[in-house]
Order: C-alpha cells, then structure tokens, then sequence
C-alpha cells in the first residue's frame, strides 16, 4: 500500500517496472502537482551476479532516508510471511549488500534500523544480532536461543493473542537493544493436522498452553552495545506477569 513520506512531502507506491511486469520498482508521487518519479529502480535491486532484481515484500528507509531496508525471499511463520533475507541499498552509492553474513537463505526476521543510521538488528534462529551497515561486523546479542528459548520474537500465543512478533527496540542513541526473552520449557505441546495440496496432510508440532497449563515465562533483557554488557532488568518481583509492548520514554 502507499506509505506517506516522513517530510509529508508525497508518498510511495509498488509499482511494475514499464518494460517488466514481474519486476516492482518504488515509485515516488509528490502531493504538489501529483508527479510521478521512480525512487528506486529495477536496475538498483539487481544484485552483483545475479540475473533479476529482488522481489520486494516489505521494505523500510533508514531514519536519514539515505538507506533502503530490503525485505525479499519471504517464508511462512505461524501466520505471517515474517522469515526471509533482507538487503541495504544505498541510495548515494547504489552499493546493495545482504545482511546475515553466513546465516542461510531465509533465515533472518525482523530487522530494524539503528535510529543513528549505522546499524541493523535482527533476529536469527532465535537469537538477536547486530550488524554495521558500513563495516559488515557483526555483533551477537544472545547465544541461548533455541527450540525452547525465544529471544526478540514471541511465541504462538503472543502473536496470536497479544499481535506481537518484534519483541526488541532500539533506544534513541542506538547505544541499547532491549529485548523479551521467552522460555518455553514447561508449555505442553500441541499437534495439529495440516492440510494442503498432498494427499495426506502434514503434522504441525508447537507449543501451545492450554487453559490451566503453564505460558511461557518472561524476561526483560538490555543489551549495551558499548560495553557489550547483557543484564535481567528487574520486574520488581512480580510473577505470572505478560509483556504485550516493550517501549522506550
């Protein structure tokens, strides 16, 4: 859908490339006069060695508007398209490079720009990383994600009941990540027959608390990038709590 400009100067839209129909550039119209510019081309999505544009699914500017957020190569979680690659253009350069390193295809969630413009975090099999957009390091926040812990995303029941999927934001000197840490160890599993275009449905397993049966428990973790220090931020004690929101004053 059309997104309005943070300047309230116009608008963007997907639309077709004129001479690729399967291809869509982002395409700029001004509120003055209504004209019509194309912002990113089809050309600037090609990336080295490849042999087509990437196919945009989401995408979002750097606070600065001089870098592009490329959400691509989309795969199903739970209900959402929200695992995929994502890739940084750079509007002054044209220089596009993938995010992830080493990460395999279709594998990263989330991503969300520093508010200084220098970086990117997102989340990898349950774990949240860090990114420099200039350098390529990459920074690992948390090393204990896996099939029972769930750092910066939720479980099932948070996406379903609360409509939460990025559990982590950046602070406003992009010096801070804080984050929801979910440990899924005591919720039951639950299976469930899928049905598709196969002859015999597939077999869905997850965790899943039903009335009476435990959720997952929560923690607040802050993570200070210049000293590379992570700490449990206290809940003063309280206990059976939910954290639908995180945000920063």
């Amino acid at each position: 859908p059309a997104r309005w400009l943070d300047d309230d100067t116009g608008y963007t839209t997907l639309e077709p490339n004129s001479s690729n129909k399967s291809v869509k550039e982002i395409i700029r119209y001004d509120i003055d006069g209504a004209e019509r510019s194309v912002l990113v081309t089809a050309k600037q999505l090609q990336p080295p060695h490849k042999e087509k544009p990437l196919i945009i699914k989401n995408y979002d500017w750097s606070p600065n508007r001089k870098l592009l957020l490329i959400f691509t190569n989309s795969k199903r979680v739970w209900r959402k398209n929200t695992r995929g690659d994502y890739w940084v253009l750079d509007l002054e350069s044209g220089k596009l490079t993938q995010l992830g390193g080493d990460a395999k295809p279709a594998t990263l969630m989330f991503a969300k720009f520093s508010p200084d413009n220098n970086a990117v975090a997102y989340v990898r099999d349950n774990n949240i990383y860090v990114e420099s957009v200039t350098s390529g390091e990459i920074i690992q926040l948390t090393a204990d994600g896996g099939d029972s812990i769930i750092n910066g995303t939720s479980d099932w029941v948070y996406e379903e009941e609360f409509s939460i999927v990025r559990a982590f934001e950046w602070n406003s000197d992009s010096s801070k990540i804080v984050f929801i840490r979910f440990d899924e160890t005591e919720v039951p599993e639950f299976s469930m027959d899928v049905y598709g275009k196969e002859l015999y449905p597939s077999q869905q397993v997850f965790k899943y608390p039903k009335a009476g049966e435990n959720n997952s428990k929560l923690e607040l973790h802050l993570f200070d990038i210049n000293s590379d220090n992570l700490s449990k931020i206290d809940l003063n004690g309280f206990e059976n709590y939910y954290i639908p929101r995180i945000q920063w004053t």
